[in-house]
């Protein structure tokens, strides 16, 4: 333990990695901001997406009436269409409606689209039953469970009603995890090389725990600056993204993000069940 402490304080003190941690998360933050700019019409739809809730007959009646404007005047382009909403003719109300409507559809159909993956599962499962695996070999019993927890889904699970944002921003920002890995390469190398560097390795390897015990605790100091790395930088793209895009009510099911909804774990059914 001892040795751990010192090979940490060593790593904590030193200049370079503290310096090159900083740039780099600054970096990060700066990148994530960028990426996690809204687009213009974002908050538009979020509002439209909230008011809709409250009354969706009258915005299902104003979609109808938009359609049925586009269908009788076919020389009718979306520049003439109404903007009470955003004020943009780039963004008319029929297209964020439209867009509502169809955000909507998905979580309204989320049942019939489970279904849909079950069946495709037991199909899998009966193919690999006919081609001659067994029922207790690895590609069946992973169908079946695929089966078993999209079946619980379906019987218990039901997405929320709210507009989700802004998580899916910060789950899909790739670009962290090539801060998250430049830093551990840089810092596990500084861990490993730095007595060659100051001409003190051939000292330390005919001392009594200049051996095991030194690489023992050089590894542990790698482990724990890659954890402390991760949730730093992690944590920063997090703050980044709530400030610059915003995020929904932080008890949202995972399922209520399009790129989500085909999740087979039900992360807060507990709120939505």
């Amino acid at each position: 333990m001892a040795i751990l402490k010192a090979e940490l304080k060593k790593a904590f003190s030193s200049r370079l990695l503290v310096g090159l941690f900083l740039i780099l998360l600054l970096g990060n933050v700066i990148l994530t901001a960028v990426l996690a700019k809204p687009r213009p019409y974002d908050t538009a739809i979020r509002e439209v997406y909230r008011a809709y809730t409250v009354d969706p007959a009258e915005y299902d009646a104003y979609y109808q009436r938009l359609e049925t404007m586009m269908l009788m005047s076919s020389h009718m382009s979306f520049d003439e269409l109404p903007c009470t909403y955003y004020g943009d003719p780039s963004y008319d109300d029929f297209s964020l409606l439209m867009t509502v409507k169809n955000r909507r559809d998905d979580v309204n159909g989320y049942e019939q689209k489970i279904r849909k993956i079950i069946r495709t599962a037991e199909k899998q499962r009966d193919d690999l039953l006919d081609y001659g695996y067994g029922e207790d070999s690895v590609a069946v019993r992973t169908q079946q469970r695929l089966i078993d927890r999209y079946e619980s889904l379906a019987e218990t699970f039901v997405p929320g009603q709210d507009y989700a944002y802004g998580y899916d921003v910060f789950l899909q920002n790739k670009y962290v995890l090539i801060f998250i890995g430049v830093f551990i390469l840089i810092a596990t190398s500084y861990i490993f090389t730095q007595e060659s560097t100051a001409g003190f390795r051939s000292i330390l390897r005919t001392t009594k725990n200049g051996r095991g015990r030194t690489g023992t605790a050089k590894v542990g100091t790698a482990i724990l600056l890659a954890a402390l790395a991760t949730l730093l930088f992690s944590a920063s793209s997090f703050i980044t993204v709530c400030f610059c895009h915003g995020v929904s009510a932080p008890g949202e099911a995972v399922q209520n993000f399009p790129v989500f909804m085909n999740c087979n774990i039900a992360i807060v059914d507990e709120i939505h069940a």
